[in-house]
């Protein structure tokens, strides 16, 4: 008896993936995160905007890596503003990035070259007073954190995912290292009254006319609690001494507790 053939849609279907899998890099299409860390909202030039989001890394070789922001602007939405732009800085100078798509919505690449924060390099990405940054996206033509109409960025409740494809110099700076910690480590360049920052979002548009430049916690996690008032945390080291001691004094006494009499 012949075995029953597939039917020719499912044949057809089956080489598709096939075709698929022996793609050079097609195993790695699909943006997998490696490392990724929260961007936590720190302090801001006019306490206007407020926003959410995360930042992860896909390493793909030592030459390749991608970069993925997701931004959620979590503003009040009685007082109008948009995001128009964020940046954040890279180890090194780097050969080439593009923001896929691109354009990213309204967003684009912002800054061009080798994405050297280095003062005087012409693609600097400004975010006065918080310094230059090296690579980010924004609605100008050249992705410029003050161009372009307001009105084009992320509205009140609004989302958006960014990824920048990017490759390193031969011989440079293994991609294979780079991570969403790393990224968060790196400080923006000729920083003025704002200081040195690793990630900084611009709004823009707000109902009374302001705008507004917010950056994170470096450490990506709210700070802690202050202690109340005239309580001094135990140090750590005390704390674990203090639970050792009691497992220690409890196994002793269980150990020393008397047999039961045997009964008749």
């Amino acid at each position: 008896m012949r075995p029953a053939l597939a039917p020719p849609r499912l044949v057809a279907a089956v080489l598709a993936g096939l075709a698929a899998l022996a793609t050079p890099g097609s195993a790695r299409a699909a943006f997998i995160a490696d490392s990724s860390a929260a961007l936590v909202q720190d302090s801001s030039t006019s306490s206007l905007g407020k926003f959410s989001g995360t930042i992860a890394v896909n390493n793909i070789s030592p030459t390749s890596a991608q970069i993925q922001v997701t931004l959620t602007n979590t503003t009040n939405a009685k007082l109008g503003g948009y995001i128009t732009g964020f940046a954040f800085n890279l180890p090194v100078p780097i050969a080439s990035a593009t923001l896929t798509p691109n354009p990213t919505g309204n967003f684009n690449l912002a800054g061009g070259g080798t994405f050297d924060n280095s003062i005087g390099s012409y693609d600097d990405v400004p975010g006065q007073p918080y310094g230059f940054f090296d690579i980010g996206a924004g609605l100008g033509t050249d992705g410029s954190l003050n161009g372009g109409s307001p009105n084009a960025g992320l509205a009140s409740g609004a989302s958006q995912t960014f990824i920048f494809d990017i490759t390193s110099f031969a011989g440079g700076f293994d991609l294979n290292t780079l991570s969403a910690q790393l990224l968060l480590s790196l400080a923006s360049a000729n920083a003025q009254g704002g200081g040195a920052q690793a990630f900084l979002v611009r709004f823009r548009g707000f109902k009374n006319g302001g705008s507004d430049k917010v950056v994170i916690n470096p450490d990506g996690l709210p700070p802690p609690p202050p202690p109340p008032p005239g309580v001094v945390p135990a140090p750590p080291a005390l704390v674990l001494g203090l639970i050792g001691f009691g497992g220690l004094f409890l196994g002793r006494n269980l150990r020393r507790k008397p047999a039961a009499p045997a009964t008749a």
